[in-house]
């Protein structure tokens, strides 16, 4: 015979002479009296055969559920001979609170059948659920079906839901969605702050917030694009540094490495107090700062996609960006990819200032308007090129192509980069190079001095990483050797969205190629983490398949009941 000797505990039992020879076992083991509540579902239901255990069974977790001991009903007193009051036992004749004393509380149910079918079982209370823990400020929610009508059904019964659960946990409801549902073709996503908007961003299918795709695609290889210098701007990436623990982790990591380069806390120019941000904004456009800032910030977000499960199948830099691509192939390290960039911007900053133009023509038809001073320093588009070179010669090309209705305009630049003025750069460079250890690359990319793959001789030659700096950044032939693959799915890993719309303009991409950016513009300062988490969701749509588990390892979530299968 089975017994629990443990204060707050509860078996019930029916017939007497089961009583009876509990009794006996436990007085054996005890000499406590009257602790053990006794109840029974025999004088609700009457005899149950084969359906005595599980009923038994049911109203045991229930009782545990709610810690109440429902009573036996029509009891009024036990047969003298069960002696109870001299036992651990009492009967429960009404409804009373089960309270313990600081264990949990436990419960024998016995079921004693027709023909010896007997079943005994102990149930213990479940440990208390841990509450929720704090999320981000926004939330990604999914929908997915497979046809189009339940789409749109599930869409309704959601934001039906919302409208009624005004209070419900937004977080755990967007988690829900992710674990707890599966991933059909037909699609939906929308990143809100509260239930009540969600509710109405669903039922309006505001195209603002609401996205919808359709995918057969499982897991399509994604290509990180690092953007260059001009990208920047004071507070990048300050959303995303608040509320992702990864990202802050890492932003902090170079910043400490960077001090003993740069002089100062870049977290001071990335993100001041109000009162510091003219000073900032001063420091961020002085390449030595620059160029170091766009590498932490792009190190750190492609860091976070990766930890969330988005790891690139391939990568291309524009510029300095080739250094991020560099360091997350493995080529050299964050310490001696830190030192590389911060000394090249150094080297830069310290060349006479120039100018850039950028002017809508292909290279074959700008090339012959260059003379000496001037060098091609970008080609970004088959027909769009930015020309580099000291303030007067570019000055003296721009009024020309004006005058030949050319559309030009000039880039907010310090020096002329990629152009004749850097060459006294590659002498300390090159120095600087052959002290670093170069490796073969681990993970692909598209150089931007040949457009073609990176070999392993190019990427360990000083020479190549130095020339670097002096050749024009062939960006358009880069994109087109990886748009070679329809199914790339392009994502630009930094501040500004310059590199996704020159790949969305590009004549090879695919019409349904999907071609997205990490962050909002500059002038949308304040909506990075939606932008973020959208893109997140756009990814999600186009079929990559992020790591959920990763994406909430900060966070404690939960599922929680929301409408179904529509």
């Amino acid at each position: 015979i089975s017994y629990v000797e443990a204060h707050g505990t509860a078996t019930p039992l029916g017939d007497p002479i089961e009583v009876a020879a509990l009794t006996q076992a436990f007085r054996a083991k005890t000499s406590r009296k009257n602790f053990c509540g006794l109840g029974t579902v025999k004088s609700n239901l009457g005899h149950l055969d084969v359906a005595a255990g599980v009923a038994g069974l049911i109203k045991t977790a229930l009782a545990l559920k709610h810690r109440q001991l429902p009573p036996s009903l029509h009891f009024t007193r036990p047969n003298p001979k069960l002696e109870l009051e001299s036992s651990p036992f009492y009967v429960v004749n009404q409804l009373k609170a089960w309270q313990g004393d600081g264990s949990p509380l436990r419960a024998g149910v016995s079921s004693f059948g027709v023909g010896g079918t007997n079943a005994h079982v102990v149930l213990e209370e479940a440990p208390a659920v841990e509450a929720s823990s704090a999320s981000r400020p926004a939330q990604l929610l999914l929908l997915s079906a497979k046809s189009s009508q339940s789409l749109a059904a599930a869409t309704g019964n959601l934001a039906a839901h919302f409208q009624k659960q005004s209070g419900v946990n937004l977080a755990d409801a967007a988690f829900t969605l992710q674990v707890g549902r599966a991933a059909f073709p037909e699609r939906r996503i929308l990143v809100c702050r509260e239930a009540a908007d969600a509710a109405t961003a669903l039922k309006a299918l505001d195209p603002k917030s609401v996205f919808s795709g359709r995918t057969e695609t499982v897991n399509p290889p994604v290509v990180f694009m690092f953007p260059g210098q001009g990208a920047q701007y004071v507070n990048m990436g300050l959303e995303i540094y608040r509320s992702e623990p990864s990202f802050r982790a890492d932003v902090d990591r170079c910043a400490e490495i960077l001090k003993a380069h740069l002089g100062l806390d870049l977290r001071d120019v990335l993100y001041p107090p109000p009162d510091r941000e003219s000073w900032a904004t001063e420091q961020l456009i002085q390449t030595r700062i620059t160029q170091p800032a766009l590498f932490v910030i792009e190190y750190a977000l492609a860091k976070l996609w990766m930890s969330w499960g988005i790891k690139p199948a391939a990568m291309i830099g524009h510029s300095v960006g080739e250094y991020v691509a560099g360091c997350l192939a493995g080529v050299f390290t964050l310490e001696a990819g830190l030192e590389l960039v911060a000394g090249r911007a150094r080297l830069v900053q310290a060349q006479p200032p120039g100018a850039m133009l950028s002017v809508r023509l292909p290279e074959a038809e700008i090339q012959p308007l260059l003379g000496d001073s001037l060098s091609i320093a970008a080609i970004n588009s088959p027909a769009l090129c930015v020309v580099s070179g000291p303030h007067a010669a570019v000055e003296k090309l721009e009024r020309e192509l004006e005058a030949k209705q050319v559309m030009v305009r000039r880039l907010h630049t310090s020096h002329a980069f990629h152009s004749a003025m850097m060459d006294p750069v590659l002498p300390p460079f090159t120095e600087l190079l052959r002290r670093t250890e170069l490796r073969a690359p681990q993970l692909p990319y598209v150089s931007n001095v040949t457009a073609r793959w990176v070999t392993a001789t190019e990427a360990t030659d000083p020479n190549y990483w130095a020339g670097h700096v002096r050749q024009a950044v062939r960006f358009a032939d880069g994109l087109a050797e990886l748009l070679k693959n329809q199914q790339h799915v392009m994502l630009e890993v930094g501040p500004g969205q310059t590199l996704a719309q020159l790949a969305r303009q590009h004549p090879a991409k695919g019409a349904n190629q999907t071609v997205l950016s990490s962050l909002a513009t500059a002038k949308e300062q304040g909506a990075e983490l939606t932008s973020f988490l959208t893109t997140l969701g756009r990814l999600w749509l186009a079929g990559v398949q992020p790591d959920w588990e990763a994406f909430y390892a900060n966070e404690k979530r939960h599922r929680i009941p929301l409408p179904t299968y529509a």
